[in-house]
């Protein structure tokens, strides 16, 4: 009997401990599971945020353009009808140089609207295929045309499977323009700084499709300089640019992330110093609704129905 009773013990005793294991594992999968809910909040947090932010900036930005373009654009009219009069050539080119400028100015106030308060997308059926080459097209006409064999370096694969995607054509083809835009730049500035053939800076686009969360993936990859963490953290912003002599307005990623934003995608970065850089581009394929019909729209489709016309 003793024997028996010893086992009941030993029995209870590990039943406990398993048990005790199993609270164990279930306070550290609730532990983590919190954790990972207190990012996600945080995100959403900062999301919510720089959404606000991003309200005020636009409704400021609204106001600037139209109290700025005004002077700004009788200021070039003047300044280019002034370059038309005048018979010195170096006031001439003085005058041109005020119109120009007057003219770049005008186009900041225009990218900085962009960015703050984009245009609601129009949204209607695309082939992805179209959207990748008229992008590839637009980055090589901004970078300088085909020279330099570019557009050879530019390799596009389309993965099968993909279903009809829906959205504003022309605004992701802008966000990746200026996507493959930045990969053409960087891989420019690596085969000078390592003096390489450009045949080795190819740079591949590939659009694939994540069937668990219907979204359209469009990844552009570059053998290129690369990124800091501190230059991916700021990526985005607004009038960032990591290069330092000739800069760019740096509007081109931040005004591809508020396309893709308007879609419900996003944008994301892997990248390495000296190692090129991957930047994905999320997209639901059919997260827009249709465009609201106008009431003239309505009248015009009524009056256009034979079956609303009375005999």
């Amino acid at each position: 009997m003793t024997g028996v009773a010893d086992l009941v013990l030993v029995s209870q005793s590990w039943g406990m401990t398993l048990r005790t294991a199993q609270i164990r594992e279930q306070q550290t999968i609730l532990t983590e599971s919190l954790a990972a809910a207190n990012r996600e909040l945080g995100a959403l947090q900062q999301q919510l945020v720089r959404a606000k932010s991003l309200a005020g900036l636009g409704e400021m930005a609204a106001g600037a353009a139209h109290e700025m373009n005004n002077p700004l654009a009788v200021v070039c009219g003047r300044a280019q009808l002034l370059a038309a009069k005048l018979s010195d050539t170096t006031m001439k080119q003085e005058a041109s140089l005020i119109a120009q400028q007057g003219e770049r100015l005008s186009q900041i106030i225009t990218d900085l609207m962009d960015f703050a308060k984009p245009q609601p997308p129009k949204p209607a059926l695309f082939a992805i295929g179209t959207v990748m080459e008229e992008a590839v097209k637009t980055a090589i006409e901004r970078v300088g045309g085909v020279s330099g064999n570019l557009a050879s370096r530019v390799k596009m694969e389309i993965s099968p499977g993909i279903p009809p995607c829906r959205g504003d054509a022309r605004q992701i083809k802008n966000a990746l323009a200026e996507v493959v835009l930045n990969a053409i730049q960087a891989s420019k500035a690596a085969d000078v700084n390592e003096q390489r053939d450009a045949g080795q800076s190819e740079i591949l686009i590939h659009a694939g499709f994540n069937m668990l969360d219907a979204q359209l993936i469009l990844q552009v990859t570059d053998r290129g300089i690369g990124m800091s963490e501190e230059v991916m953290r700021q990526a985005f912003s607004p009038f960032f640019s990591a290069k330092t002599a000739g800069r760019n307005r740096g509007m081109g990623l931040a005004k591809a992330l508020r396309w893709i934003e308007n879609h419900g995608g996003t944008i994301r970065l892997d990248s390495a110093v000296g190692s090129g850089t991957t930047a994905v581009i999320l997209l639901p394929v059919n997260s827009l609704p249709d465009e609201p019909e106008t009431p003239a729209a309505k009248t015009a489709s009524r009056k256009a129905d034979p079956a609303t016309v009375r005999s």
